[in-house]
């Protein structure tokens, strides 16, 4: 109803995307689809979710390649290369990125992930796969975004921030009613984070928005001069 709404009263058009793991395990996922496909989802990033399922008893590549033909809209993911076979996530319908004109703009938009991915999933495996690096997929991809005409580059990114966690326990506030100052980042689980870590390795303009997901955190802070979304999830 929310995006309807958007779309309705907006003089500008729209754009819907998803920073991943939009598929819901206990589910059947063609309820997922059924909806995004009924939304009109622009582009959405391959995330945990979507990089573990299984469809029936298919292999991970068939099963991303059964999804890809049933989404109508972009999957998306740069940096995840299989090692042990010709086939890769290009071949069955993932694409690194998406370029898409809404009123006369040329917007770019970039699907990632970090090495950590695996690490979402306890007891699940990735044989034979390498995560490249977060920073140099990134700039690869909005380089050749940029070649392409692209005048806006967004970021999708399936690795979440926590910046109300901290500030929630120094205030002793639940983390809903927590707010911040956009441009200080100091309570954000900065250390060890790999998009941190990948922020701080961009040239400045290499991006022009990120939005993440994978973390119950409202995010909307100025990281090395980048403007950083994310929800709690749950629509909310």
């Amino acid at each position: 109803s929310y995006i309807d709404l958007m779309k309705k009263t907006q003089q500008n058009p729209v754009l819907v995307v998803d920073a991943g793991s939009f598929l819901d395990p206990e589910h059947d996922f063609s309820k997922n689809l059924f909806l995004y496909n009924y939304l009109e989802v622009d582009a959405a990033n391959l995330g945990t979710t979507e990089y573990f399922f299984k469809h029936e008893r298919s292999d991970q590549l068939a099963s991303l390649k059964h999804l890809t033909s049933k989404a109508k809209f972009p999957i998306l993911n740069n940096n995840i290369t299989y090692l042990l076979t010709d086939t890769q996530l290009k071949d069955v319908g993932v694409r690194p990125y998406s370029l898409q004109e809404k009123n006369g703009l040329k917007i770019g938009i970039i699907g990632t992930t970090t090495p950590d991915v695996s690490q979402e999933q306890p007891g699940q495996t990735i044989p034979g796969v390498y995560i490249e690096n977060v920073a140099k997929s990134i700039i690869t991809s909005a380089n050749s975004l940029r070649r392409m005409g692209a005048q806006l580059i967004i970021l999708l990114l399936n690795k979440g921030i926590d910046c109300t966690s901290l500030l929630s326990k120094e205030l002793d506030i639940s983390d809903n009613k927590v707010n911040f100052d956009p441009y200080e980042t100091r309570y954000c689980d900065s250390y060890k984070n790999k998009f941190f870590e990948a922020l701080r390795l961009l040239p400045p303009k290499t991006i022009d928005v990120a939005f993440t997901s994978g973390v119950s955190s409202k995010v909307a802070n100025f990281i090395q001069e980048v403007p950083v979304l994310q929800n709690k999830g749950y629509g909310q």
